[in-house]
């Protein structure tokens, strides 16, 4: 089976990540891409606590595109450790990423397009399956980190 990921967004040079930016550039981006990997299915978009993500703008926006959205008002405390790919995936591609190959834009794209072909597929089933014991740790610790319990 070919097991693929979101295909990571670059920002141009100069583009800084911004309330209009994420509204414009990154949430459609977003959208487009769970499309791809789920062809239009119900599929849900979960975001954390970063302030772009809390945006009046941001959550209406999400609201009137996404199928299953989640918002602000619902989502659980230390919502990162319930995001496999805050707390697992994106760790496994950057310690495979060769940083000293990375000059440039460019090298950088390769270089991270690279690691993410080395993902193992098991290894993100894995985590991917964890999700459910860790709602269930977050809850069982009243929404208090759960280091290590389920990682």
């Amino acid at each position: 089976m070919v097991w693929t990921f979101t295909r990571p967004y670059f920002f141009l040079k100069g583009e800084r990540l911004n309330g209009q930016t994420y509204r414009d550039e990154l949430l459609p981006f977003y959208k487009e891409e769970g499309d791809r990997l789920f062809g239009h299915k119900n599929w849900g978009f979960q975001q954390d606590g970063a302030s772009f993500h809390k945006d009046n703008k941001a959550q209406k926006w999400c609201k009137n595109n996404f199928k299953f959205f989640i918002p602000k008002e619902k989502w659980p405390p230390n919502s990162p450790e319930l995001n496999p790919l805050d707390y697992s995936i994106w760790d496994n591609i950057s310690s495979n990423v060769e940083y000293h190959k990375v000059k440039t834009i460019n090298d950088l794209r390769r270089e991270v397009e690279k690691a993410m072909k080395k993902v193992d597929v098991s290894y993100a089933r894995e985590v991917i399956g964890a999700f459910l014991r860790r709602v269930y740790s977050v809850e069982k610790h009243g929404g208090e980190l759960i280091i290590d319990e389920y990682s």
